[in-house]
């Protein structure tokens, strides 16, 4: 280590300043990378204090004094998870599967990361809560760096964030994992920007909290550079001077501050600084005729000059270790001019740099001297260096050692001292440095407690153990030892036994008979015999097995010797009898078979040994019937057929077992009527005939009592004549009309077409764009200036007014605008003496408009009237409108009465002659366009055209005329002939009248039929003698919406619904269709007739379709 010995100036006093030494219980802080992208664009670090010992306690991370607290990013950027917490033990992990982010969200701690220490695994079992508390800057300098919000980095003066150390329950302050490691941050910031932290903190050396050590640090980046301005070590330094703070650090300037010069020494040193940017310039000599001249000095330093004036130093010297060196010396050359001797107030000092400690010291002295007075030159100096080298002797100091040096002057810890040097002995020392003569053998002898000489006392093994005492005690044993006197259990009874060869039990190695022989060993020895015996050990033949010993089972075994369960009786064998019995070995003639054995069935079976499920029973066996049982085994008269069940029906049947949807009901059948119910069955008399009247409540007339249009609406419009846009169609005002306009006096406005009154000294000035009114000015009240014209026109007049005044009533009763004799007051009686505005007024045509002032008294000056931007009524511009076209039905008014007529606007109206129309018509009589040509002629010979066209469709189909009512007729009644009827058609079309007869019976089923979508005749219906604009094809017919087809007992069918042109929409009909010859598939394809499958559905089910002919 280097040390620094600075000496004052002026006198030879010499002071140490002493750096700050490491040591303590924090091996370092750190920080990792702990994510990438875990917010999108961010990096998330955590940052770590590693103690160094597994009992150390971190207390807290603070800020004090000149010691701040810096924590965040290069570019002073924190990102906050808005569902995140302040400190870590506050942070809800477990909600970080639905919010990701949370977890890289940044915040402070002790220890914890939400429930668990640094590695998200492991949970803290008992520890104390993270407490945050700050004063400067202010209160929340923590909780705002690390709220739900981006932030700034966090820069704190006064404040910490701690824990408590409570025995037992504090675990989150020690350190975890292999480096002791305890988290104190978590910081997110831009992936571009690099981390930065200055931490104190405080720690209980060993957890006890009266040892607490204060740490201060050097900021640091992401790259550890040091950028603090302090040792440069890039490690936490402990704090000595006992105060509990720390080196100076600058908010946040400490990284990333302001760069200048940072030495106090050089020339350009600048206190602002907080970054050394290189730039230090520091004092030179700048005294040409020294001998160290630096004409790139930064600034004079007079005193570093040197000069040939010092020719002898102070010779290098070596000393003894120990020796003062305070008053070595040095000379000078009085041979030169102007140089200083030493006895002349010189002004001398010396600056000592030490390197190495003990012997191995040397002592660097630089000396420097000036002369201070009575030389030529006060600038005069010089210096030079002087080595002093310590010596010392290294050795053993201690005299009691066995290699004492008594001229040793440091201990080098090589002493050695006497002890037992023998490695045979049991106290060898083999440190010893001489041998004491201490060796003791006493600890040598037998260790084995088995042998007869074993030794208590001995710990080591010498190999004399002796077992010669040692045998078998038991005389009545086959080892007995008379010799021994220590039984060692090693006596053997092997000898006894069985010596009989007969017997079971004979011994071949036995020499003692113990009476044990057996002899019943004689048996059967098979296990699968009935008779096994166990302890037979010789086979005697007797052995019997084991079978089926009941005479009355199917497989008994008369050589059985004992039963084994296996007899089988006789049973039903067979497996489809209702009392099979899987169990019976051979059959009996026993077996009885399924069947129905309900009474009530109709296949009830007498005979039957159990019920299968296959009884039917009486039911509606008619497939056509409403309660048709598929299940009924036979038909017992009770089935009911389909009709109309609603006894308020027109056609109810009581007999009907089920409805059909034929049901109709009363109502009015009066078309006319406005509630005509055109699918009424019958009249109730409830037929009701409206009031005519305009029914739109749009019009000027609706009339909310009208029933039935009578197309009399009338509707809002301009009703005013001489409007642009009058309408003569309107039945009410509207407010829309719209007049023509001018601007400025001229033309019908011109000056000369005003009438002007100048009472006294009043004047009027009319020019193009201003009209311009001044009052008398010579006291006199009630003197009018004034201008009026007669309106030429109906319509809305505009201006701009601005006047002034000097009299003593201000502005009151002038200025005015004038209307038929009527002043209207323009200014506010109380207003200032200037004022201005804007005025519409609406003027009929004859009335007399026009302006006036009159000053009240004019003593001190006219009032002055402008009137600006002056509008008037004008003409309107000419213009024809056409009546609207319409789509209308066969048969509609087309009238121009009904129709409407063109409407001609603007100042031409007034000259129209004549208006005409011709027509022109395109079509046939169901369908066609008018167009009508509309003629406006002038006074003047000139003309105007426009268009009208008028479309007629026909949607209604023809009406029957004369179509006789539904008859009931008796089974033996003759039916009436075929009536003749008539229809007619509201276009004046040809129609055509078919009739045909059908006989249906009871009907059967009934279904909804809807449109197919698709290519092919199939899903069109043919009508070959129904042309309607030449479509007679099978695709131009298709249904609109749902139709309904029954079909009956009779093979008849009918259909009802409509039918729709699927070239032209306006084209349907609602046709009913009958159809006759039903028939299945086999008597269909037997006239050589086949299906239609365009579709695809038929698959195999065209063999259940039935087939129909239209009649």
């Amino acid at each position: 280590m280097r040390k620094l010995l600075c000496y004052l100036t002026a006198v030879l006093v010499l002071c140490t300043v002493g750096m700050g030494t490491l040591f303590g219980q924090l091996s370092g802080v750190t920080h990792e990378l702990y994510a990438t992208d875990g917010v999108p664009g961010y990096n998330t670090y955590r940052i770590y204090a590693e103690l160094q010992d597994a009992t150390d306690f971190l207390s807290a991370v603070y800020a004090a004094g000149n010691d701040e607290v810096v924590l965040g990013g290069s570019g002073n950027s924190i990102y906050n998870d808005g569902f995140g917490a302040t400190t870590g033990d506050g942070l809800n992990t477990g909600f970080c599967m639905f919010v990701p982010t949370l977890c890289y969200d940044s915040f402070v701690t002790i220890g914890w990361v939400g429930g668990n220490y640094w590695d998200d695994a492991t949970a803290i079992a008992c520890g104390q809560a993270t407490t945050t508390i700050a004063s400067l800057p202010n209160a929340s300098v923590i909780t705002t760096a690390f709220g739900a919000a981006p932030s700034s980095n966090l820069v704190m003066q006064d404040g910490s964030w701690f824990t408590t150390n409570l025995a037992g329950c504090n675990d989150n302050g020690f350190g975890f994992g292999a480096n002791n490691r305890v988290l104190v941050a978590q910081v997110t910031i831009p992936s571009s920007d690099d981390v930065m932290y200055n931490l104190n903190m405080q720690i209980f050396n060993e957890g006890v909290g009266a040892n607490a050590l204060f740490y201060v640090g050097d900021c640091q980046t992401v790259n550890g550079d040091d950028l603090a301005g302090d040792d440069g070590d890039g490690v936490m330094e402990l704090d000595n001077d006992g105060s509990g703070l720390g080196l100076s650090y600058p908010a946040l300037n400490s990284c990333g501050g302001v760069d200048g010069c940072t030495d106090s020494t050089a020339c350009n040193y600048d206190s602002t600084a907080t970054n050394d940017d290189g730039s230090c310039t520091f004092p030179g000599c700048n005294d040409p005729e020294a001998n160290n001249y630096d004409a790139n000095a930064g600034c004079d330093g007079p005193w570093l000059c040197e000069f040939d004036c010092l020719t002898t130093c102070a010779a290098d010297i070596t000393v003894p270790f120990g020796t003062d060196v305070n008053d070595t010396t040095i000379t000078g050359s009085p041979s030169l001019s102007g140089c200083p001797s030493l006895d002349q107030s010189l002004f001398l000092f010396y600056v000592d740099l030490t390197d190495g400690d003990g012997c191995d010291m040397v002592i660097t002295r630089l000396w420097f001297f000036a002369d201070c007075n009575g030389c030529d030159d006060p600038n005069i100096g010089g210096e030079c260096t002087q080595i002093i080298t310590f010596s010392c002797s290294e050795g053993c100091t201690d005299s009691a050692a066995c290699n004492y040096d008594s001229t040793a002057q440091i201990d080098n810890g090589s002493c050695t001292y006497p002890g037992c040097m023998d490695s045979t002995a049991c106290n060898y020392d083999m440190n010893a440095g001489c041998d004491s003569g201490s060796c003791d053998f006493s600890c040598y002898g037998c260790t084995d407690t088995a042998a007869c000489n074993f030794d208590s006392n001995a710990s080591v093994e010498d190999g004399s153990c002796d077992y010669s005492c040692l045998g078998c005690l038991d005389q009545t044993a086959c080892n007995f030892d008379s010799t021994a006197t220590q039984d060692d259990g090693s006596c053997d009874y092997s000898c006894y036994g069985c010596t009989d060869s007969t017997a079971c039990n004979f011994d071949s190695g036995a020499t003692i008979d113990d009476g044990s022989c057996n002899f019943n060993c004689i048996g059967c020895t098979d296990s699968a015999a009935c008779n096994y015996d166990s302890t037979a050990t010789q086979e005697d033949g007797s052995c019997v097995y084991p079978g089926c010993t009941d005479v009355n089972a199917c497989n008994f075994d008369s050589t059985a010797g004992c039963d084994d369960n296996s007899c089988s009786y006789p049973g039903c064998i067979d497996t489809t009898a209702c009392n099979y019995d899987m169990n019976a070995g051979c059959a009996d003639n026993s077996c009885i078979y399924p069947g129905c054995m309900d009474q009530a069935a109709c296949n009830y079976d007498p005979s039957a040994g159990c019920d299968d499920g296959s009884c039917s029973f009486p039911g509606c066996t008619d497939v056509n019937a409403c309660n048709f049982d598929s299940t009924a085994g036979c038909d017992d008269d009770s089935c009911t057929y389909p009709g109309c069940t609603d006894g308020m029906a027109c056609n109810y049947d009581m007999s009907a077992g089920c409805d059909d949807g034929s049901c109709t009901f009363p109502g009015c059948t009066d078309s006319t009527a406005i509630n005509y119910d055109p699918n009424a069955g019958c009249d109730d008399d409830s037929c009701q005939y409206g009031v005519d009247g305009c029914t739109d409540v749009n019009a000027c007339n609706f009339n909310s009592a009208a029933t039935n249009d009578d197309g009399s609406c009338t509707y809002p419009g301009c009703m005013d004549q001489v409007a642009c846009n009058f309408d003569p169609t309107a039945g009410c005002d509207d407010g829309s009309c719209e007049y023509g306009s001018g601007s400025g006096f001229n033309g019908t406005y011109a000056a000369g077409n005003w009438t002007v009154v100048e009472e006294g000294d009043a004047s009027v000035t009319i020019n193009d764009d201003s009209m311009v009114l001044v009052s008398n000015d010579n006291g006199t009240s009630g003197l009018f200036a004034q201008a009026t014209i007669v309106c030429p026109a109906n319509g809305a007049y505009s201006f701009d007014w601005d006047y002034s005044n000097f009299d003593v009533d201000g502005a009151s009763y002038d200025p005015a605008y004038y209307i038929n004799g009527v002043l209207v007051q323009l200014t506010d009686d109380l207003g200032a003496d200037t004022q201005s505005g804007s005025v519409v007024l609406n003027c009929v045509s004859g009335d007399e408009i026009g302006f006036a002032i009159q000053a009240t008294d004019g003593i001190f000056g006219s009032g002055i009237l402008t009137i600006t931007n002056f509008t008037y009524p004008g003409a309107c511009d000419c213009s024809v409108t056409c009546p609207e076209g319409a789509d209308l039905e066969c048969g509609a008014d087309t009238s121009a009465d009904a129709l409407g007529s063109p409407v001609v606007q603007g100042d031409c109206a007034a000259d129209v002659a004549s208006i005409e129309y011709a027509d022109s018509e395109e079509g046939d009589a169901c369908a066609y366009t008018i167009t009508r040509t509309w003629t406006i002629t002038y006074v003047d010979g000139s003309s105007e055209v426009c268009e009208q066209v008028i479309n007629i469709t026909d949607t209604t189909g023809p009406e029957l005329i004369g179509v006789p009512a539904d008859l009931e007729v008796d089974c033996l009644e003759e039916v009436p002939a075929q009536a003749m009827i008539d229809a007619e058609d509201a276009c004046n079309a040809v129609v055509n009248i078919g009739n045909y007869s059908s006989e249906t019976g009871n009907a059967t089923d009934s279904c909804t039929l809807s449109t197919a979508f698709g290519p092919g005749d199939d899903w069109a219906i043919w009508l070959p003698t129904l042309v309607v604009d030449g479509y007679a094809s099978s695709v131009s017919w298709v249904f609109e919406g749902d139709a309904s087809m029954i079909m009956y007992d009779d093979n008849t069918a009918e259909i009802n619904g409509v039918i729709v042109n699927s070239m032209d929409a306006n084209k349907k009909f609602q046709v009913t269709m009958k159809f006759e010859n039903g028939m299945g598939w086999d008597d269909w394809s037997a006239l050589g007739r086949n299906y239609k499958d365009d579709l695809n559905i038929a698959d195999g089910y065209y063999q259940d379709w039935q087939y129909y002919e239209m009649v």
